[in-house]
């Protein structure tokens, strides 16, 4: 432009011609090579900068004419194998790799192909094989890379190996060059041309061709190996999550491999050695959940480090199985060896429960404590040839005996003396049968004790009791191993004992039958009440026995608490004795005492039934209306109201003597009244009840506790209490006796109650002078009783040992009794020496003017004043009482009191 103040193009004076352009306002200039630019009048002729020809196309005019650069048609076409960037001055020719099929254009050969001449068409460029590669516009294939494969041709890339391989092949061709990560290393790399790298401490690669190492979890650790797993910690040590396993710390346990924790050890317990567990302190066992426990009486308290299936016994104790917690005490201590050897827990020829069962081979020989098992051999079967042909001796000598005496063709005078003769020397051994009765009634309880509280009484007082209360039980088959040669077990005893009482009781009817003798007759009915006493209680725990079992604990079973080799279950055998059993308990422990009642009963009176006397004589209750009447209490009370106590009592026992003279029927009952008080005709009964009731009966009574033992200690002094008041025995000194053998009676179950709750000492030597007590304590009362009685004893003694001396010679010999003439007021003859006054006629028994005795002494004695019929020692204990006593004087009112006090100072 040449003016100023220009305000549009027109204003500008010069405008620039085709092929040149202006920057800025300065001057035109022609468009470089390779550029263009239109002519005037062109929208584009404003233009400032100059056009690139386009690809492919080159002008190569440097600037000179600008008639080369006014057009795009100016930009000439590169040739087929030539090419040309934009704005260039010449063309180019195609470089390697690539091609070109058109002007101008220069193309990259596709991946996997390469040229190395280049310009040339598509065939140029040629295939990479495989094991190479080519990318684009490549001149030339390149071999793959270690780490790297490729199996086809053309490829423009190789694959990598990936990760959890590597390759250090080069050009591979497949990926069967790619090796897997070994088990124990890993790698993450895409291209791995070493070894991958091996898992570090606490990690693990379990597989072949892991990309990654993983911790070990807690209780386990790979520093022990490197096979590309995590090794359980060993017993004893312990690893937390990836951490090497240590060894666990003091107090601490490790039980087992692959303990992440070590377990502290529960109290009373350290860790053994090797830290694998921990061991129980001395006095303690592991019960198999960790706990400590001390060890049960029967455990061996110096044994360290026991669990519960190793529990050391003691010899004397057994248990069912390894598990059990249940140590019992053996029926005896040497059947029992002890250990921790379950199998070998029983001696030899012991076996079962308790090791109270003999094994095959062996029979069983006593009962209890005293139970042992021989072995069967020649020997024990001459032993119970031995003993049946004992019994059989002395029941065939009895029975010749008793038939001689029936069938003897000797005169009628011979046959009542002979009876005459044993008339009075039985008479004199009855005359101690309270005391007998009492002492066998004693043994007969603490016999059965330990059965039926189910404890184990020191050794030598068992053995002691079991010995005396087995003979005062008839019980003879327990010393003969009858297994050896028959079945031997409770059930087979229970039909022994509860059959032979029948069959005896056969032959003494039989024998009775055959008797015309009265006497006789009498005296055998009054042996069979004798053998009802002495087997009531051994029959009646027999039989209560069988229904007493033992349950051990676990699936061990339950066992007859009698006899351990039978099993309480559901068995047919079981069924039957147990309902012979049943039926039994009406025979024996409820037949005999309702038999006892009910001949007693046809005897008492028909004022009163029994019950009604047994309730008042319990209730001490006065009976109502006249209690005159009966044959075995002609009425004391009635007599105690008007006379003292001696009088009444010597007035009863006169009377009833009359009545036993007149009956014998009555007579034969004298067993069971005869050392009574007439008016405690009852006593015998209740006497039968309490054996029952601390025998048989408290079987029942919640059994193997102490409450057990208790609720008979009661029962015990119930009885005491009985004796105590109602003093029954005709013979103060036999009141006084009986009730120091009850208070005896109940210091032996108080001792029975120590051994239960274990009063009795845990040391060897307190056992001793417990054992040693308690067998002193079965004889020192007793003793102390006779030795404050000494002097009646002494006299009665004295007086009975010269009259049983001639009795028995007189029975021996044949010549017991003689007839002599006794003034009477009708005149009749009686035999004298102890026959039967029932036997002869007599006129007015009761006004004889005197009696001739065997003894001088007596004779002379009863002479002075007119004498009751009475036999015996009845007659020798009224009479010995007036001498001993004064008459008491008559008191208005009744001297019942003072007449008691009398009796009580005798």
């Amino acid at each position: 432009t040449s003016g100023a103040s220009s305000t549009s193009v027109s204003d500008c004076d010069i405008i620039c011609g085709a092929g040149k352009y202006s920057e800025a306002g300065s001057a035109c200039t022609i468009c470089a090579a390779g550029k263009y630019i239109l002519g005037p009048g062109s929208e584009d002729s404003l233009h400032t900068t100059c056009i690139d020809c386009a690809s492919g196309k080159y002008l190569f005019d440097d600037g000179t004419d600008h008639s080369s650069h006014d057009t795009e048609s100016d930009c000439i076409n590169c040739e087929v194998g030539e090419f040309a960037a934009p704005g260039s001055a010449t063309c180019t020719s195609c470089s390697f790799g690539k091609y070109s099929e058109e002007s101008g254009v220069c193309l990259d050969c596709p991946e996997g192909k390469h040229s190395s001449t280049g310009g040339g068409d598509l065939s140029s460029c040629e295939a990479c094989m495989p094991g190479t590669y080519s990318p684009p516009s490549s001149g030339s294939c390149l071999n793959c890379e270690p780490g790297k494969y490729n199996k086809l041709p053309s490829q423009g890339l190789c694959t990598n190996c990936g990760p959890g391989r590597y390759s250090n092949t080069e050009a591979a061709t497949s990926d069967g060059t790619c090796d897997s990560c070994a088990k124990g290393s890993a790698s993450d790399e895409d291209v791995r041309t070493t070894p991958c790298d091996i898992c570090p401490k606490g990690t693990f690669a379990p597989a072949p061709g892991s990309t990654t190492c993983t911790s070990c979890p807690g209780g386990t650790s790979s520093e022990e190996s490197d096979d590309g797993s995590c090794q359980s910690c060993p017993h004893g040590k312990f690893s937390a999550k990836s951490e090497a396993c240590q060894v666990c710390p003091p107090g601490s346990f490790a039980n087992g491999a692959g303990n992440a924790v070590c377990s502290p050890c529960p109290p009373n317990q350290f860790p053994k050695d090797d830290q694998t567990g921990c061991e129980v302190v001395t006095g303690y066992y592991d019960d198999g959940e960790g706990q400590s426990v001390a060890v049960p009486a029967g455990v061996k308290r110096n044994v360290p480090g026991m669990t519960l299936n190793t529990l050391d016994l003691e010899e004397g104790y057994w248990r069912t199985t390894l598990n059990s917690t249940e140590i019992l005490q053996c029926v005896n201590k040497k059947h029992c060896l002890g250990g921790a050897n379950i199998t070998d827990m029983c001696a030899d020829g012991y076996t079962g429960p308790l090791c109270a069962v003999c094994d095959s081979g062996y029979a069983a020989m006593g009962s209890g404590e005293l139970l042992t098992c021989e072995q069967c051999t020649g020997t024990s079967i001459f032993k119970i040839f031995a003993w049946l042909i004992f019994v059989l001796v002395i029941l065939t000598a009895a029975l010749f005996v008793s038939f001689r005496t029936l069938l003897s063709e000797d005169s009628q005078r011979s046959v009542r003396s002979r009876s005459a003769s044993f008339g009075k020397v039985y008479e004199k051994v009855t005359k101690y049968m309270p005391v007998v009765k009492i002492i066998l009634s004693y043994f007969q309880v603490t016999g059965t004790l330990g059965l039926v509280y189910g404890i184990r009484f020191p050794t030598f007082f068992s053995t002691f009791t079991n010995i005396i209360s087995g003979l005062f039980s008839l019980n003879l088959f327990v010393v003969m191993p009858l297994g050896c040669t028959m079945p031997a077990g409770h059930y087979a005893s229970l039909l022994l004992y509860t059959i032979i009482p029948f069959v005896l009781t056969g032959v003494l009817l039989g024998i009775r039958h055959l008797s015309q003798d009265k006497h006789l007759r009498t005296k055998i009915f009054e042996v069979f009440l004798a053998m009802t006493f002495v087997i009531l209680t051994g029959v009646s725990v027999k039989i209560f026995s069988t229904f007493a079992c033992q349950t051990f604990d676990g699936d061990y079973g339950s066992y007859l608490k009698v006899d351990y080799s039978l099993k309480c279950d559901h068995s047919a055998e079981r069924w039957f004795y147990w309902l012979y059993a049943g039926f039994m308990i009406l025979v024996f422990p409820l037949g005999i005492p309702m038999l006892y009642t009910y001949l007693l009963r046809k005897k008492v009176g028909t004022q009163e039934t029994l019950t009604d006397a047994i309730i008042r004589k319990i209730l001490c209750r006065k009976k109502l209306g006249s209690e005159a009447g009966g044959k075995i209490d002609p009425g004391q009370a009635e007599f105690e109201r008007t006379m003292d106590d001696k009088q009444a009592l010597k007035q009863a026992l006169e009377e009833r003597e009359k009545f036993e003279e007149e009956d014998p029927g009555l007579k034969a009952l004298s067993f069971l009244y005869g050392s009574y008080e007439p008016k405690f005709w009852w006593f015998e009964i209740f006497e039968t009840l309490r054996k029952l009731a601390l025998t048989g009966f408290s079987v029942f009574l919640v059994p193997g506790t102490a409450a057990q033992i208790v609720m008979s200690m009661v029962m015990c002094l119930g009885a005491t209490r009985m004796y105590c008041r109602k003093r029954p025995f005709i013979s103060d000194f036999h009141d006084s006796f009986a009730e120091v053998v009850q208070w005896q009676l109940f210091f032996t179950m108080f001792a029975a109650l120590a051994i239960r709750v274990n009063l009795d000492g845990e040391m060897l030597q307190d056992k001793v002078y417990f054992d040693v007590f308690l067998t002193v304590l079965q004889f020192l009362p007793m003793l102390v009783a006779l030795i404050m009685n000494r002097d009646e004893v002494k006299e009665e003694v004295k007086n009975d040992i010269k009259e049983g001396k001639e009795g028995l010679g007189r029975a021996f010999s044949g010549d017991g009794g003689e007839l002599v003439q006794n003034p009477m007021q009708d005149g009749k003859q009686v035999v004298l020496g102890g026959g039967s006054l029932g036997d002869v006629e007599m006129g007015d028994v009761g006004k004889m003017a005197s009696i001739a005795l065997s003894d001088n002494k007596e004779t002379e004695r009863q002479s002075s004043k007119p004498a009751p019929t009475v036999r015996g020692s009845k007659v020798a204990k009224s009479d010995l009482r007036d001498s001993m006593i004064p008459p008491a004087p008559k008191v208005e009112g009744g001297g019942q009191k003072d007449g008691r006090e009398e009796k009580d100072k005798l």
